[in-house]
């Protein structure tokens, strides 16, 4: 029963995984460390291989976690989830391009004898009224207010009164946007300020 810092399956689950005849490509961990990188690598294992990719990043981990929402899978693609990845979902993927030509033995398009199609598009930008001072404040109040008095969870909500601009909105419980898969309970994912 060997895992990686939590983030791998047991032997049975692999094995479960990888018997499927008719799935000859099976994704076993994701976001994994460097250090669980290595280690998978050093065991040199034929068949396994790691394959980088581009993730979603929250640098501000949970800090208005209900607000942003996430950016998670759906079947076989990418989108977004709750908040406001999920509202403006269209507006923010963009448009995917196409380039069309010839590959050279490893599968690269030959840049001169590619033709570009159509340009990718890139998504629009949200530009938010919240102030992440004032984010943070009313998340420490909340959970402070929580862990003081016992409470299942609570909103508030912070508007600027000539403006009617929310400065903050903070839902408790909240959580890490980084690992929104290891929430339990898929309900804390909505924003009960406004759903």
């Amino acid at each position: 029963r060997d895992k990686f810092q939590n983030e791998l399956l047991e032997k049975k689950e692999i094995l479960e995984k990888i018997a499927k005849k008719e799935d000859a490509y099976e994704v076993l961990a994701q976001r994994l460390s460097d250090e669980q990188v290595q280690r998978i690598k050093d065991l040199n294992i034929n068949g396994v291989y790691i394959k980088h990719e581009r993730l979603r990043y929250y640098p501000a981990g949970s800090l208005a976690s209900h607000v942003s929402g996430f950016v998670g899978w759906d079947e076989d693609s990418v989108v977004g989830r709750y908040g406001l990845e999920g509202f403006y979902e269209k507006e923010l993927r963009g448009v995917v391009g196409k380039l069309v030509g010839e590959k050279d033995a490893r599968g690269n398009i030959l840049q001169s004898l590619g033709e570009n199609k159509d340009a990718a598009q890139p998504g629009d930008d949200l530009f938010l009224t919240i102030d992440p001072n004032v984010q943070t404040i009313v998340e420490e109040k909340l959970r402070d207010a929580t862990e003081k008095w016992g409470i299942d969870g609570g909103t508030i909500i912070v508007v600027d009164p000539v403006t009617g601009a929310i400065r903050a909105l903070a839902n408790s419980p909240n959580f890490d946007l980084n690992n929104y898969s290891k929430v339990g309970d898929s309900n804390i994912f909505a924003n009960s300020a406004v759903s």
